[in-house]
């Protein structure tokens, strides 16, 4: 799906997984460099202040390289270590068997009775964010995915510098008086003595943490999807999905692209780019196969690849494999009934509606 990056000159996509290898390696790529961009706007004084957006992208490893990249990762991948899974399992699974114990008609729509209650319910409290009972925040972090969508218009960034200063405030305001979580990672962050982060910091990396899970809930409708526009064997057999759950996620992980944008002119392979283009890896194309029998197993990017590969993964794949056989457990077998793009996403693969109905 390329959509509104047809015909662009400057960006080049990629279906090959081994012609994706080397943008993934070569010092010569970075990802999208949106800071060192909103620096030079307001150093300009092309379109004012943009404080906050500055202040999530400083504290996002998806926008950065280097040193802050890997001081970020190495403060935020304890919280989403196998470690840190094995103390949040038995919420998790508690969490998630009410997700399907209240779908109570055969009849339901999934983006919003399971992938949005799975960001809601289950990511914000793990991430310490679950004192702020406010539709617009959640509404408002999901979208935040969509910074990484190149070509953004001056008025778009402009708008969600103000809408991150709400979020940073709704987070303020509640650590401020004291209704905080007492567990979670913006607690932890916040108890951490020796942080090298800010106040402001430490809130806008938990947010940008929170964010991060938004791929997972849809991630989750693509995958019930798959189940209902394919045969699934009767009864479900979940050793079987739990075991090719790497082929599940690829074929229905939400994000279309990893992005990465050129530093100098260069040639690689066929393709000759310029400084400053962007280099979208199509992560549905771009796979490696294992052959029958091989033993070998699949190869893609639905995670990403080496220091961005996504920290939420193993705690993404847990609740993937856990959620789906209690819902086919329940329900046995899921049939379409109703689906429809999200058209304004250009870089997720995201369903606006998703009705099903269970037989059970």
């Amino acid at each position: 799906m390329k959509g509104k990056f047809d015909g662009n000159a400057r960006v080049h996509i990629v279906e090959d997984y081994e012609a994706a290898l080397p943008f993934l390696s070569d010092p010569r790529f970075i990802v999208p460099d949106l800071g060192g961009f909103l620096e030079r706007l307001e150093q300009h004084g092309q379109a004012g202040s943009f404080r906050y957006l500055r202040l999530f992208v400083e504290h996002s490893p998806f926008f950065l390289e280097g040193a802050q990249h890997k001081t970020l990762r190495g403060i935020a991948s304890q919280y989403f270590s196998h470690r840190a899974l094995k103390r949040w399992e038995p919420f998790i699974l508690d969490e998630l068997q009410g997700i399907v114990d209240a779908l109570d008609v055969p009849e339901f729509e999934v983006v919003s009775a399971v992938g949005a209650r799975i960001f809601t319910r289950v990511a914000k409290p793990i991430l310490g964010l679950a004192f702020i009972e406010d539709e617009r925040f959640d509404v408002l972090v999901m979208g935040l995915q969509r910074l990484v969508e190149p070509m953004q218009s001056l008025s778009r960034l402009r708008r969600m510098n103000e809408e991150l200063g709400w979020l940073l405030d709704k987070v303020a305001s509640g650590v401020g008086s004291g209704h905080a979580c007492a567990d979670g990672v913006l607690p932890r962050l916040l108890a951490d003595a020796q942080s090298p982060l800010s106040l402001e910091g430490r809130m806008a990396l938990a947010v940008t943490l929170y964010a991060a899970m938004a791929p997972l809930a849809q991630t989750v409708a693509n995958v019930i999807l798959r189940l209902c526009e394919r045969p699934t064997p009767s009864p479900f057999d979940a050793d079987r999905f739990i075991e090719d759950i790497a082929s599940h996620i690829h074929g229905a992980v939400a994000p279309h692209y990893v992005h990465r944008v050129a530093l100098e002119d260069c040639r690689m392979g066929d393709l000759s780019i310029g400084r400053g283009d962007t280099v979208m890896i199509d992560i549905e194309q771009a796979v490696l196969l294992p052959a029958a029998d091989s033993g070998t197993a699949l190869r893609s990017f639905s995670f990403g690849h080496g220091a961005h590969y996504c920290l939420g993964a193993v705690m993404s794949k847990f609740i993937i494999a856990a959620l789906i056989p209690r819902l086919l457990g329940r329900f046995g077998h899921l049939t379409l009934v109703r689906k429809e793009l999200d058209i304004n996403n250009h870089i997720a693969n995201a369903l606006g509606t998703l009705v099903v109905r269970g037989r059970a």
